[in-house]
């Protein structure tokens, strides 16, 4: 069974190991309750030349967006269960903020449940990652986010919108729909 991830990666790069264009490694967040799932995406976003900032819960992260050091990440891996704030709540007071409109956010949860996976996409979520995940799927998911925004970017390489993600390829969107008279709906 092939993956929304797999089909992802297939689109993106055939060569899952090639290196990022240099205008492309964006600032990355990560907000999850658990110190050690924290440490292990941090560790492995670093190793690949991401710069990462990690939170314990939501409304850590809300306040430190009014800190001057502040900036915004192209990706965002989410804790679904957070103390304070949940997950879908935090997704949600993102993407309320225009400058959070181009930011990928990937949900982190235990629970693998089509409901949980919908009100995910319903608060602004692109991707969904169940734990336990492999290390080389954050990898490859932030590879393929940033890959797919290279490409399809049309934004001037000078200014900050490379640290933006873009929404991914296949994303049916108004402009990608066409309605036939029957009612039926093609993808373009």
């Amino acid at each position: 069974m092939v993956t929304a991830l797999h089909k992802l990666v297939l689109l993106a790069d055939p060569d899952e190991h090639a290196p990022l264009p240099a205008s492309r490694s964006p600032f990355i967040w990560i907000i999850d309750d658990s110190p050690t799932v924290r440490k292990i995406v941090e560790t492995c976003l670093r190793r690949e030349g991401f710069a990462v900032k990690s939170f314990g819960d939501g409304v850590e992260a809300l306040r430190w967006l009014a800190s001057p050091e502040a900036y915004i990440p192209g990706v965002i891996f989410l804790d679904i269960g957070l103390p304070k704030m949940d997950g879908y709540a935090v997704a949600r007071a993102l993407k309320a903020q225009p400058r959070f409109e181009e930011t990928v956010i990937v949900m982190l949860s235990r629970r693998d449940g089509a409901i949980d996976r919908l009100k995910s996409r319903l608060a602004g979520a692109s991707h969904y990652l169940s734990k336990p995940f492999q290390t080389q799927q954050i990898v490859t998911l932030v590879k393929a986010c940033l890959l797919m925004s290279a490409t399809v970017s049309d934004k001037p390489p000078g200014n900050a919108s490379h640290l933006y993600a873009s929404p991914l390829p296949g994303a049916v969107t108004p402009e990608k729909t066409e309605r036939h008279a029957s009612g039926s709906s093609t993808r373009i």
